[in-house]
Order: C-alpha cells, then sequence, then structure tokens
C-alpha cells in the first residue's frame, strides 16, 4: 500500500489530543476491547504495564517498515510508519484496540 497514493491521510497531532484512556474506560457494549501493543519494544511495554493497562503484545513484521527517505519530514515518516504497523497488525486480529508507535 502506498500511503501517498492516498491524500486522505494527514497528520495532525492535534487531533489525538483529547484521547486520554485509563484502562477501566476501555469498554464497548459491555465487553472489554483488548488492547494491543503493536511494537517489540521493551520501553513502551514497561510503560502501559506502569499505567497499569493489561494488554497483549503483536509485534508486526519488519518488512512493514517504511522507507526512509528525504521526501518525509521526520514526523510524517514516524506517522506513516506507526499508521503502516497499526494496519498490520490490525488486519491479523478479529478485535481489539491497535497502538502503535515509532522513532525517528
Amino acid at each position: 500500500m502506498n500511503l501517498q497514493s492516498r491524500p486522505e491521510f494527514v497528520y495532525q497531532p492535534s487531533r489525538f489530543n483529547h484521547l486520554k484512556f485509563r484502562s477501566e474506560s476501555l469498554q464497548l457494549s459491555k465487553h472489554a476491547i483488548h488492547l494491543v501493543l503493536a511494537s517489540n519494544s521493551p520501553r513502551r511495554r514497561q510503560l502501559l504495564e506502569a499505567a497499569g493497562y493489561d494488554f497483549v503484545v503483536r509485534p508486526p513484521d519488519e518488512s512493514v517498515e517504511p522507507e526512509i527517505s528525504d521526501q518525509h519530514a521526520p514526523d510524517e515518516l514516524v506517522a506513516r510508519s506507526s499508521f503502516l504497523k497499526a494496519k498490520h497488525v490490525a488486519e491479523q486480529l478479529d478485535s481489539g484496540l491497535v497502538l502503535a508507535a515509532d522513532t525517528v
């Protein structure tokens, strides 16, 4: 999938400022939503555990990593990479809330 051909994908960090969840608020129709960490990062695991979240770890394949190029600003590259990782893991699940992140 080429995100450059999808103009509707625009990274806007301010759109997500209101999304502050605690594990007990992750409910949908009286059934808990399973939080899925799409990462192999020990630090991300540690942060979620320290915050009290229950989650499972499902790292994406390494082939999901986008190519680094001069055409993307660092914040765009991170958003694109995170999106691709989350999408890859979400496509393998029946349900759940997928959390993915990246750093440059």
